[in-house]
């Protein structure tokens, strides 16, 4: 397997060798690939890392990938207001682990029998709401915040 080194006179370079390569923690300097969303889709690991722009106001479902990798991480953000999307689960087993907060000072909790994250949970979606799903290897973690009143919620 070729190694990779980083030298100030030629930057990173590969060459050959037999030692692995293992990146840790986190590359800086780079973009965020951002991808609109405007209907129904499923994702998949390789969709990781990625920001999604919910584009159009009408409801969709975009379905995730089993939680079995750590570290599969989507972020979504609507750049309208009214977009709605429902975020579901593709394992019902899978489990969506966190709080996210609204503009208003309330709140919204996942339990155990949630199967869905909607953004623009009551209809109510602002330009600007964001929720991050990031897997852990069994249960999808949850953050974000809206700034409408039940913006985001579990069922």
């Amino acid at each position: 397997m070729p190694t990779v080194k980083y030298t100030s006179n030629r930057g990173i370079v590969q060459e050959s060798g037999s030692d692995s390569v293992e990146l840790l923690g986190r590359l800086f300097g780079h973009k965020a690939k951002v991808t609109g969303i405007a209907g129904t889709a499923t994702l998949t690991a390789s969709d990781s890392a990625q920001v999604f722009a919910v584009t159009t106001t009408g409801g969709y479902v975009i379905t995730l990938p089993l939680s079995a990798t750590a570290g599969v991480s989507y972020l979504f953000i609507n750049s309208v207001t009214g977009g709605n999307v429902d975020i579901t689960q593709a394992n019902a087993a899978d489990d969506f682990v966190g709080t996210v907060l609204d503009g208003v000072g309330g709140s919204d909790s996942a339990t155990g029998t949630d199967t869905l994250c909607r953004l623009a949970g009551a209809g109510t979606g602002l330009a600007g709401d964001w929720v991050r799903l990031t897997s852990d290897g069994t249960n999808w973690l949850v953050e974000g915040t809206s700034a409408a009143a039940n913006g985001i919620l579990f069922a």
